[in-house]
């Protein structure tokens, strides 16, 4: 339903925390920091491998208005140029897919197995049973191939960036 925390402007995620009844208003800066502080990992001398599926109407959300919607598209399109990340977008046509249950997040190591990680508005639990990280695993492959080319995301979100300016 949002944009990934990972691919997240600092004032898209300022604007998700306004009247959050889980962060209070003091904490929000912080929180924005932290957040940031965890993207440096797509950017860095050694960034992650990073892939995502991001729902259509995450897009069509203005989340803090159209300037900050269209600086988090600009944003997108920047992280989308970076060979060690891929885009896909789930069009809202496909009616249903493996990621209505909820956002999971696959960490995949050279040297250690696989887990599974699902955050919860009040905290996290990974998930390290082989058959379940298995089974996300090919959620994961099924989602890509349901979702849009890495290329038509881009041309989908240039389109909604054209329609802003």
């Amino acid at each position: 339903m949002l944009i990934y925390g990972l691919l997240q402007t600092p004032a898209y995620a300022a604007a998700l925390l306004v009247n959050n009844l889980r962060v209070a208003a003091v904490d929000v800066e912080r929180v924005v920091k932290l957040r940031m502080e965890r993207q440096k990992r797509l950017t860095d001398d050694d960034p992650l491998i990073f892939r995502a599926v991001i729902e259509e109407a995450a897009l069509d959300r203005l989340v803090g208005g159209v300037d900050v919607i269209r600086d988090q598209y600009v944003h997108l399109l920047t992280l989308a140029e970076r060979d060690n990340i891929t885009l896909h977008l789930m069009p809202t046509s496909v009616a249903v897919h493996d990621g209505l249950d909820g956002e999971f997040i696959l960490l995949d190591f050279h040297e250690a197995r696989s887990i599974g990680y699902v955050e919860f508005p009040d905290g996290a639990v990974y998930v390290q049973n082989h058959d379940q990280v298995a089974a996300s695993t090919l959620a994961a492959e099924r989602l890509c191939a349901a979702a849009l080319s890495p290329a038509d995301t881009i041309k989908a979100i240039k389109s909604r960036l054209a329609k802003l300016t």
